[in-house]
């Protein structure tokens, strides 16, 4: 989606070769893809730079493309496990993180610091309109830079205790981060002699596998010709 509308921008928000190429210059820079400060698995770990915290992904869990609210989703070995971090807020105690807050059974709630930073852990208050009876445990904490989150175990009800060892692994391991990695950028680049995407790839237009993002930007063939003197985008970090 990012790459298709950047691609649209470019090359369909301005008309004629000077007024283009100084609409390029003007997205230099842009992160391609998703970018990796807004989470990432490293090495058997969830990273979240901006935040400035990472943990473990327990023993069998695999990371699953997010959808909906969740930023970030693991299933646990038996498919009945699941894990979910939502990022709630990145300017302080927004709306949704209060509403968050309320949603957790009033004599479950628990105040903590967690490596450092406030939190509140307990029971989400069971909906009705859930067909299979599910328990579901979260802990909604203030991060770096003024960003909330709130990560949550849950499963059908008779892995209750499942549920409770899973939450405790995960706050176990988790821990500050000061690291950051680089996303993927945008950049302008003229094209001295001839030439094509592919002949550009070799070049360092672009990192290995970003073959098809290269395309998608440029909307040409990887083969197709580029006339001396034009501005293609290119990937780099």
């Amino acid at each position: 989606m990012r790459l298709a509308l950047t691609a649209r921008v470019a090359d369909g928000a301005t008309e004629g070769r000077l007024a283009r190429d100084r609409y390029l210059r003007h997205l230099e820079g842009l992160v391609v893809g998703r970018d990796p400060r807004r989470g990432r698995v490293a090495e058997g770990r969830y990273v979240h730079d901006l935040g400035g915290f990472s943990f473990a992904l327990p023993e069998g869990f695999h990371a699953q493309t997010s959808t909906g609210l969740a930023d970030f989703s693991a299933q646990g070995p038996d498919e009945n496990l699941g894990i979910s971090l939502i990022h709630l807020s990145s300017g302080g105690d927004s709306l949704l993180s209060r509403a968050f807050r309320e949603g957790l059974a009033a004599d479950s709630v628990r105040r903590f610091r967690l490596a450092g930073y406030q939190a509140v852990r307990g029971t989400v208050a069971a909906s009705s309109t859930t067909a299979e009876p599910h328990v579901a445990r979260a802990v909604v904490f203030a991060a770096k830079n003024h960003h909330s989150f709130a990560l949550i175990v849950n499963a059908p009800a008779p892995y209750e205790a499942d549920v409770d060892a899973t939450l405790r692994q995960l706050l176990g391991s988790f821990r500050r981060e000061t690291g950051r990695a680089s996303p993927l950028r945008l950049r302008i680049r003229r094209v001295a002699h001839a030439t094509t995407l592919a002949a550009l790839i070799t070049t360092g237009c672009a990192p290995s596998g970003q073959e098809a993002d290269l395309v998608a930007l440029n909307g040409i063939a990887l083969d197709a010709p580029i006339e001396a003197t034009r501005r293609v985008k290119c990937i780099a970090r």
